[in-house]
């Protein structure tokens, strides 16, 4: 006997009343407890028949998982599932789920339990929900035309349960539309664009006799986002439930050839608990990016891509884009990855890179939005490169996460394999963030990231070091910063004999050391023309020859007051300059001892960074 459509209408509110009152694990624990027992791990349910299902709960989306079935259930439908599915073995396939004995013994529960009557009773005296099966009928009438009135609460009711329009759905990942209907696909493929705005403009015309301004439809679109949303890397993540076999560790040990080694297993093990993190904790805090050195054709790419599941992973990311643009690229990608370190050659300013990669948030303006948003990080970095110098010897090389790979067996020969692993790689890296395990490195393992980094830091040797370094130590007149570039650089190169002829009034001798010092002041005053003409000596390459003297620091402020006005901006202070340490700083070392980017006293710091992950 079919039911009438009051009947199927408080059917979806006794759905909604029984989730009012039982989140998806209090349903569990006092409906299913003979079928599934609780584990250590919050939100894991474990059969106590089937050692391979187990239950995993999303207390965000309040959804439960079942073990090899991608869709979630609501409290309400795993009860039924797996109280009374048994009784729908010998129904008609046929029957719709509302008339299945199942279905009919959880209404026989709602109408017994006075929390679940009284939350019934709360809903029924709610405006008309959009959630009910035979929605059309609360479309409201113009009374004077005898047709469907344009009216918001129609439209919002017509986008979210019309059988092609629902399939427009909003993606909290990407922060855009999509949808599965072909009706409204355009170029673009499944995204939602002014083509197939039109598109949806026409069809409601046409199914429904309204003529509906694309505006007012782009405005619902937005108003009802969170009613239509989902995220595929959740629930990409969660389709699957940890078999308890240990992967993630020898990832790229076993595919990549990698150095099997501590530091091999814990950059892995971290990174990828980091990317899950970035997913369940948007913004989290997270710098660090993983680094394959190896030889091309190896497929360090082609590994990232598929860990990626091929639709989240972009290689086009470079830091010689503007702000914009790498913001535009990192936005909608879970994994990103800096193809051969692109944007990473020695004119970058390392300061602005270290910037770039610490960021938790960004602010981007989505498409047809009036403000831009802040948008919390939902990415990680990964790196892929063929070089043995790819590091300036600067400040922020922590970041770096090197494993140097062999990679003699292309990806013909196991990106196959890896597909069939990725599911379980990332159900072990969710097992390993939901016990709370940190993404940082222990301090031994960070100092031995750091021995390897500086194996990947460019050549410390300059021919122009030893001039530098004279120049920081040399003594000078007390009327030395009143002078004009050209006669500070006459007064350089007299004093070290390149010169014999200077105006008496500059002949002084020196009676103070420099304190403070900008690339822009070495590079003229230096009394070798070298660095004037050749193109190697630009400002950030000083830069990375000053981080070698330990008695020098360059400022943690941005801007700062004390070099002449000719080396400044138009405030007046100097951008990063490098002061000197005071004498109680200084570290002595034997002149001809390799500098070793550990001993710089700035490092303290960078440590202390490390620690706190």
């Amino acid at each position: 006997m079919a039911m009438n459509n009051t009947s199927i209408y408080n059917q979806e509110k006794f759905i909604r009343a029984f989730c009012q009152v039982y989140s998806c694990s209090k349903a569990i624990e006092e409906f299913l407890s003979d079928s599934f027992s609780v584990t250590q791990r919050s939100g894991i349910y474990q059969s106590k028949t089937n050692p391979t299902i187990q239950l995993r709960v999303d207390e965000d989306s309040q959804s439960v998982y079942c073990s090899g079935i991608p869709t979630p259930y609501n409290a309400f439908h795993i009860v039924r599932l797996y109280l009374y599915g048994h009784l729908d073995m010998k129904v008609d396939s046929n029957i719709s789920l509302n008339q299945q004995p199942s279905f009919q013994a959880m209404i026989k529960i709602c109408r017994n339990n006075a929390a679940i009557r009284a939350a019934f009773v709360k809903l029924q005296n709610q405006k008309t929900s959009s959630s009910y099966a035979n929605w059309e009928a609360a479309l409201s009438i113009n009374p004077k035309t005898n047709s469907i009135a344009s009216t918001g609460k129609n439209l919002k009711l017509i986008l979210l349960n019309d059988s092609k329009l629902n399939q427009v759905r909003y993606n909290r990942f990407t922060k855009k539309d999509e949808t599965d209907c072909p009706e409204f696909s355009n170029e673009r493929g499944n995204l939602i664009d002014d083509e197939s705005i039109g598109k949806m403009a026409l069809y409601i015309e046409e199914t429904y006799g309204l003529y509906i301004p694309q505006l007012r439809i782009l405005e619902m679109l937005k108003t009802t986002a969170t009613e239509r949303s989902f995220h595929p890397i959740k629930d990409f993540i969660l389709s699957e439930v940890w078999d308890g076999i240990e992967r993630i560790d020898t990832l790229i040990i076993r595919y990549l050839k990698g150095e099997d080694s501590m530091l091999t297993r814990a950059q892995t093990r971290k990174w990828m608990i980091a990317a899950v993190a970035r997913i369940f904790e948007p913004g989290c805090k997270f710098d660090h990016v993983l680094t394959l050195a190896g030889p091309e054709g190896a497929g360090k790419s082609t590994f990232f891509k598929v860990l990626a599941n091929g639709e989240w992973f972009s290689d086009s990311f470079s830091f010689k884009h503007d702000d914009k643009a790498k913001v535009e690229e990192i936005t909608g990608h879970w994994i990103v990855e800096l193809s051969e370190l692109s944007g990473m050659d020695s004119k970058q300013d390392p300061q602005l890179i270290k910037a770039f990669l610490s960021r938790e948030k960004d602010e981007i303006r989505p498409a047809y939005a009036r403000k831009c948003e802040t948008i919390p990080r939902s990415n990680v970095f990964a790196g892929s490169t063929n070089q043995s110098n790819f590091l300036q010897n600067c400040n922020g090389n922590r970041r770096w996460w090197i494993i140097p790979i062999k990679g003699d067996e292309g990806p013909g020969n196991w990106q196959e394999a890896l597909k069939r692993e990725v599911p379980q790689l990332w159900a072990e890296a969710y097992h390993y963030y939901q016990s709370g395990e940190p993404i940082f490195l222990s301090k031994e393992l960070e100092m031995d990231a750091r021995r390897l980094q500086e194996q990947f830091t460019e050549n410390q040797a300059d021919e122009l070091l030893d001039d530098i370094e004279a120049f920081l130590e040399r003594p000078v007149p007390t009327a030395y910063d009143q002078w004009p570039i050209s006669v500070r650089l006459q007064w350089q190169l007299w004093k070290t004999g390149r010169i014999d002829w200077l105006r008496d009034e500059y002949r002084k001798e020196g009676t103070h050391l420099l304190t403070m010092v900008s690339a822009r002041m070495i590079k003229e005053e230096l009394p070798n023309e070298l660095i004037r003409t050749s193109h190697r000596y630009h400002s950030n390459y000083i830069n990375a020859l000053m981080a070698k003297f330990s008695n020098w620091k360059r400022s943690e402020q941005e801007k700062v007051s004390g070099l002449p006005l000719f080396y400044c901006g138009a405030d007046g202070r100097a951008k990063y300059p490098w002061l000197r340490c005071p004498a109680s700083t200084m570290i002595e070392k034997p002149k001809d001892a390799p500098l070793s980017l550990l001993s710089l006293p700035f490092m303290e710091n960078l440590n202390q960074e490390g620690k706190e992950g």
